[in-house]
């Protein structure tokens, strides 16, 4: 298990505990996005609260992030995978997967444990997060973690306060915990926190990085820049998308 580098901004989630909702079996989570590491590769699967306040980053291995990846985007199989697999077995058994729980943090490592219900059985089965998630989100199941690896585990802040709407959009300056995220050395950039049009060639938790070939600091930045260009005008945007740096032609709104 590698260590999610955030360094000195390091969140401390007690802090934050208090503000989230969570039951007896922890706080519910959902798959926020799963990419690449921009220096070691390694696949990174983040998890997200239901109400956007924080992110949990846990590295996995490339067969688990290929496994969730496939089943969030609805990707058909030829012939069914290993996660696949399990699922079908479970189901002709007549076994829900009733709910999948991160419950310790040791080491760097994350552990898990799946609850399965057969009629008026349950039980429970030790699992590496990644394959827990893999079954979950194809058995459409609840995930959670618990307060206690919250309290240990690096999470990342999501503030929605800071957030600017601007060309339909809303977007937020680089926190320094944010930065780390992405992978952004020098803190400079704006994120697209969310879309509310359609027709836009953006994508949540894009970071924009140019507009032209100016580099973007932050908001104030971008709203400068964007002053000097006329609405329906055509320039490029250089953005970081899930660890790739891309160019994209854009016309002002």
């Amino acid at each position: 298990m590698k260590r999610w580098k955030v360094g000195p901004f390091l969140v401390i989630a007690s802090i934050l505990l208090p503000l989230l909702a969570f039951s007896q079996d922890g706080v519910e989570m959902k798959v926020g996005d799963v990419f690449a590491d921009r220096e070691s590769g390694s696949p990174v699967l983040v998890l997200t609260d239901k109400e956007g306040k924080i992110a949990l980053p846990i590295y996995i291995g490339g067969n688990e992030a290929q496994a969730i990846l496939l089943e969030l985007g609805r990707i058909a199989r030829i012939r069914p995978l290993t996660h696949d697999l399990l699922y079908n077995i479970l189901k002709v058994l007549h076994i829900k997967v009733e709910k999948v729980v991160v419950n310790d943090l040791r080491n760097d490592t994350y552990y898990a444990t799946i609850y399965l219900l057969s009629g008026k059985e349950r039980f429970e089965v030790d699992s590496r997060p990644s394959d827990a998630i893999a079954l979950a989100v194809r058995a459409k199941s609840p995930i959670y973690v618990l307060p206690s690896v919250l309290e240990k585990a690096p999470v990342i802040t999501l503030k929605r306060e800071d957030v600017v709407e601007m060309w339909g959009m809303g977007l937020q300056d680089l926190t320094p915990e944010l930065s780390a995220y992405f992978g952004i050395k020098d803190g400079k950039g704006v994120l697209i926190a969310y879309l509310k049009r359609r027709d836009l060639p953006f994508s949540q938790g894009d970071v924009i990085l140019k507009i032209g070939g100016k580099r973007i600091e932050d908001i104030k930045g971008l709203r400068s820049e964007a002053g000097d260009l006329k609405r329906g005008s055509r320039t490029t945007v250089t953005l970081l998308r899930k660890g790739r740096v891309l160019q994209i032609p854009f016309s002002i709104p």
